[in-house]
């Protein structure tokens, strides 16, 4: 009995070692999982129309002492209700440790009830190593016959109310949206990243925006 009792401890000890002696990443969460911090937005401030180009951005932060190659990947269904994935080779990219990067993609979101699927690919193990859901759910959904307002900069909000009346007369308008944005960074590079907004409003106090902004953005608002 005593044999018994040495050889079962032996055994215990023997385990122990070897587990305390394994890899990190032979936990269940992954050393890329651990470090990759990842934020998401759809359209503007979370706010979108179905039918039409709208901007998908994801923000990036590699807090790991390594080196990062991913690619954003986003999917959602079109007006056919068929899962369309897309990316390019611009939603690649090779972050440095304790480096940050945004990148964005432009998709259609399709009929109800709509999802996107959004997510950072590991291009050396071709996984995801993070991914989020945007559905009904999330909010933020509007009708393509919306009016969309998008004022630039950090002014006082232009009166919802007066943008309501003027636009009483128009029996096809079903609802307002009004967004006040100062996040220049997230702007669209591409015109086609405006195609939801129907007036965009640069407040006087606001004149040197197009000089805060990269050449890409601010030819995206020309155009």
């Amino acid at each position: 009995m005593k044999s018994a009792t040495i050889s079962f401890r032996t055994v215990a000890v023997g385990f122990l070692a070897v587990w305390l002696f394994l890899p990190s990443n032979c936990s269940g969460q992954s050393q890329t999982e651990a470090v990759l911090e990842v934020r998401y937005e759809l359209g503007f401030g979370g706010q979108f129309k179905r039918g039409v180009w709208i901007p998908v951005q994801a923000e990036v932060m590699n807090n790991g002492d390594s080196e990062f190659k991913g690619q954003f990947i986003v999917e959602a269904e079109d007006v056919d209700g068929i899962p369309v994935i897309y990316t390019n080779e611009s939603q690649k990219f090779t972050l440095a440790a304790g480096a940050s990067v945004s990148v964005s993609q432009y998709i259609k979101v399709g009929r109800l009830p709509w999802r996107v699927e959004t997510g950072i690919l590991d291009r050396s193990t071709e996984k995801y190593v993070d991914q989020k859901l945007f559905d009904r759910a999330a909010g933020g959904n509007r009708k393509a016959t919306s009016y969309f307002v998008l004022q630039l900069g950090k002014g006082l909000p232009i009166s919802r109310s007066r943008l309501q009346s003027s636009f009483s007369a128009n029996a096809d308008l079903v609802e307002l949206s009004l967004i006040q944005f100062d996040e220049f960074e997230k702007l669209p590079h591409h015109w086609i990243g405006y195609e939801a907004i129907d007036l965009i409003v640069l407040p006087t106090a606001s004149s040197g925006i197009l000089d805060q902004l990269k050449v890409t953005q601010a030819q995206a608002l020309r155009d």
